[in-house]
């Protein structure tokens, strides 16, 4: 008896490292307004005359951009990027398709139509195919190329997409390729056309926006090794994951693990063959409302799929304090009085769904009958709450994609004490071989479990303070990195409990001791360039060429700095992003260094940044330049104010905002204090007035009134003014109560 049981969700499983980039007929012929394609254009014709300006508007503002955009990531991830051109083999065409032959249409063998367009231009080492029929799979030997590049998942943009697109989407299919079709980087004539093109072929291919798959593309493996080698092949992987009932090999449940506004690390524990049902697939997926899936279960009043298998959270959480469960009400300014009222986004009586995002799916190295997974708080399918921490991420690197076209990256310092029976395990010094020896066993163990997490550990030693150590991971996109650390800490935490010791985070725990941080190391990005390094910054301003566009580039011109001033020799724009953190770390500090302990941290002459200011390899500046002592150039800047108390994800969500004031363009011109000021070489602590900076917040008070001051409305605006006051009114609690 014949059935109909579609199986779409085997389509998500993506892996951009056995992916490739097919950017179609992006070419001078039809893309560059003096092609032939456009040469007979009936100006006239008034519908034809809105097409026009429909197509070249979109091609200039969205499409373009995009792929330029997608040509950046996927170059970032070592994925291929193929191009297909219109462009008959011979100088008279005699080798067309017959359609081609029939409908006149002939572009000749090295004419100038017959190029990709400069904004998008294929690097030296990339492969650019002509066509000579309406679908590249017919023409070309792109089937053999793309299977011995070891390509499985296929990304389709360009043109047009009623006509080329559309035929390389069900070639490719038919072909066993699993197609992802970018909506907003194709283009045809019309709008309507365009749409009517993606209702056809969405049963051949899964579609998502620039921004949805450059958020999968930040975490490129769905399942990490140590699920994914559960499996032979990647086949077997997807018939498991089909399976009613299915559930990974030897693990029980998976933990849906979230941090709160107070910094706690949480968990929600869901059996696993409920997780990875048939019907939960979808959960592979960041939700989106605008998906088919969540749209039809909507039409039908039911449910999305991803929303069923989501568990429920009750509002109040995002603001309950680690001392008691009150919490502040919804207004601005919070004072004392009103914690005892909860506010409107954190009440008793809503509550959210906990959303898993598989990406993050790993099972635990010290518990391997558990899996865990980062969850987003959603109050609607594919619609974030306001006050989750993720959302807030989420909006603000796609802020900084959109405007300056870079990822922030950010690698961790991760400090904090080992104790056994409440004391710390040693009484060493800085870096000692002894405490090394003392922790190996639980040292070794921590470092073995992040590597089968897939987190990359770059180093770990002790630190100053008794049986405090440190370990050090490397720099990831900042979801990523947020995510990560999370993760980091999880496994500190078990490892240490594992072994009958604690693992405490405590920005200041033994007095007169070093306290500990979560110092965060932030580089500019463009594609795969850190656009500080990618020119020398230098105290002698020497500088190599860069290849950079003019935003990325320093306003003093080839010349470079002057001698003496490194951060004349910074890129422009970096240097106005983290001037904007630097104007702002005051009230930066109520949410990277949020705990009344923090400011026992945060003191002068202790190299935690006690003064606003930043400085070259300067550890007392909370904002440290990062130069290697045996080069010129910045590699990145440090912030050293974080501690393990914030959340991650706030606390660069919000770095990112603080630098997109200055930088981004919503700012009339970079000048005055859109620049870094002179740094500080010294101790700020031995200057006098006028020379020594503002002293930081010296409590956690101070801080939350530095983020409420009126000056900063937009930067509240920016955070969220509901997940800021969640946290402001949680920690403030425990200041009053500490």
């Amino acid at each position: 008896m014949a059935t109909y049981q579609p199986q779409t969700h085997l389509r998500e499983v993506f892996d951009s490292k056995a992916a490739a980039l097919l950017v179609i007929d992006i070419q001078n012929f039809c893309s560059h307004k003096k092609g032939a394609g456009h040469a007979h254009s009936a100006e006239s014709d008034t519908a034809t005359s809105q097409e026009n300006r429909y197509y070249w508007k979109t091609l200039a503002e969205d499409v373009i951009p995009n792929i330029k955009r997608l040509q950046s990531a996927f170059r970032s991830h070592g994925g291929e990027i193929v191009y297909t051109v219109m462009e008959s083999l011979t100088k008279d065409g005699r080798d067309r398709s017959l359609d081609y032959k029939i409908s006149g249409f002939n572009i000749p063998k090295g004419s100038w139509d017959a190029q990709v367009i400069d904004e998008i231009r294929p690097l030296e080492d990339e492969i650019t195919l002509s066509k000579s029929s309406c679908s590249v799979f017919v023409s070309t030997n792109i089937d053999y190329i793309l299977r011995n590049l070891g390509v499985k998942y296929l990304v389709i943009v360009g043109g047009l997409t009623d006509q080329c697109i559309e035929s390389a989407v069900r070639d490719a299919c038919d072909l066993g390729y699993l197609v992802t079709l970018v909506s907003d980087a194709c283009i045809t004539e019309s709008l309507e056309r365009h749409t009517n093109s993606l209702a056809t072929v969405k049963g051949f291919c899964r579609q998502r926006t620039t921004s949805q798959l450059l958020r999968e593309l930040e975490a490129p493996t769905a399942l990490s090794p140590a699920v994914t080698s559960a499996f032979s092949t990647p086949t077997q992987l997807e018939v498991q994951h089909t399976a009613a009932g299915s559930q990974l090999p030897g693990v029980k449940l998976v933990r849906i693990l979230w941090c709160d506004g107070s910094g706690v690390r949480r968990c929600r524990m869901v059996p696993t063959k409920r997780l990875l049902t048939e019907t939960s697939s979808h959960l592979t997926l960041e939700s989106d409302s605008s998906s088919d899936e969540v749209a039809w279960d909507q039409r039908r009043g039911a449910p999305a799929p991803n929303f069923i298998q989501s568990v429920d959270v009750t509002k109040l959480m995002s603001a309950r304090s680690q001392l008691h469960p009150i919490v502040a009400r919804d207004q601005d300014e919070v004072r004392p009085s009103q914690l005892l009222h909860p506010p409107v986004a954190c009440g008793p009586s809503d509550e959210i769904r906990l959303v898993p995002d598989l990406s993050t799916l790993r099972i635990l190295p010290w518990h391997p009958s558990h899996a865990i997974v980062i969850g987003d708080m959603q109050i609607a399918p594919g619609e974030a709450w306001e006050c989750c921490p993720r959302a807030c991420l989420r909006r603000a690197t796609l802020r900084l994609e959109q405007e300056l076209h870079l990822q922030l990256r950010v690698g961790f310092e991760s400090e904090f004490l080992l104790l056994k029976d409440g004391l710390p395990i040693d009484q060493s010094v800085y870096c000692s071989s002894l405490a090394a020896d003392k922790a190996a066993e639980v040292t070794d163990e921590m470092y073995s479990a992040l590597e089968e997490l897939g987190i990359e550990v770059e180093q770990l030693h002790p630190e100053s303070a008794p049986g405090q150590f440190e370990i050090v991971t490397a720099h990831l996109p900042a979801m990523q990195a947020a995510d990560s650390l999370l993760l980091t800490r999880e496994t500190i935490a078990a490892v240490a409990a594992k072994h009958g010791m604690e693992a405490n985070f405590s920005p200041k725990l033994i007095s007169g001791a070093a306290g500990s941080g979560c110092h965060a190391h932030m580089s500019l990005w463009e594609g795969d360039v850190n656009i500080l390094t990618s020119r020398e910054s230098s105290v002698a301003g020497v500088e190599v060429a860069s290849g950079l566009p003019e935003h990325s580039r320093s306003g003093k011109g080839e010349e470079g700095a002057r001698p003496g001033s490194p951060q004349d020799s910074i890129p422009e724009v970096a240097s106005a992003f983290f001037a904007g953190v630097l104007h702002h770390l005051p009230a930066l500090l109520s949410v990277v260094a949020p705990s009344p302990a923090s400011y026992r941290r945060i003191v002068p002459c202790s190299w935690s940044g006690a003064y606003q200011c930043w400085g070259l390899n300067n550890r007392e500046a909370p904002l440290r330049a990062a130069c290697p002592p045996w080069s010129s150039t910045i590699s990145n800047f440090e912030l050293k104010s974080m501690d393990g108390m914030a959340n991650p994800h706030i606390a660069l969500g919000s770095v990112i905002f603080a630098g997109l004031e200055l930088a981004g363009k919503t700012n009339e011109g970079l000048t005055g204090r859109s620049r870094l000021p002179d740094p500080i070489q010294v101790d700020p602590a031995t200057l006098k007035e006028p020379l020594q900076p503002a002293r930081l917040p010296a409590t956690l008070k101070e801080a939350v009134e530095a983020m409420q001051d009126d000056t900063r409305a937009k930067l509240r605006q920016a955070i969220g003014s509901s997940i800021l006051r969640a946290v402001m009114a949680t920690r403030l609690y425990e200041e009053l109560n500490c």
